[in-house]
């Protein structure tokens, strides 16, 4: 069978996440997909528009690739496209918003790749998680 090519993968990728993950597809469904060859791998701009590089796109295992779709749709979600200013050190700013991005694809339970940056220990989540449980069962109507 021969090889899919970047735009399928990404369409296959989009629908695949349909069925595992439908808030981030329904997301995804609606950005549109632009090969360019500056791109290294992916990316987004503050449109919403994500941006692949086709040879990175077709390396990636299908489950990365919908892990990377997901990364890119968080700094939309996040609004870190929308943060870039003028003097702002876009290089550190971006690692920061991966880090961010790239937490809550490990709390969803993405594939990451070994080469992604992450927090080094996620102390807070335990705290984080309580007091959500503690928000969520004072407040529900449930309890």
């Amino acid at each position: 069978m021969a090889e899919m090519s970047a735009l399928d993968k990404l369409y296959k990728a989009k629908i695949v996440l349909q069925k595992l993950h439908p808030f981030f597809a329904y997301l995804i469904m609606h950005m549109k997909t632009i090969s360019d060859p500056k791109c290294p791998t992916l990316g987004v701009n503050r449109n919403g528009d994500v941006f692949y590089n086709e040879a990175y796109t077709e390396s990636l295992s299908d489950t990365l690739l919908r892990s990377c779709l997901v990364h890119e749709i968080c700094h939309v979600i996040l609004a870190h496209v929308m943060r870039h200013r003028q003097g702002w050190n876009q290089q550190l700013g971006n690692r920061a918003a991966d880090i961010i991005a790239n937490d809550l694809l490990d709390t969803e339970g993405f594939e990451l790749d070994p080469n992604w940056i992450v927090p080094k220990d996620h102390k807070y989540r335990s705290e984080e998680r309580r007091v959500g449980k503690e928000c969520r069962s004072r407040w529900s109507p449930y309890h």
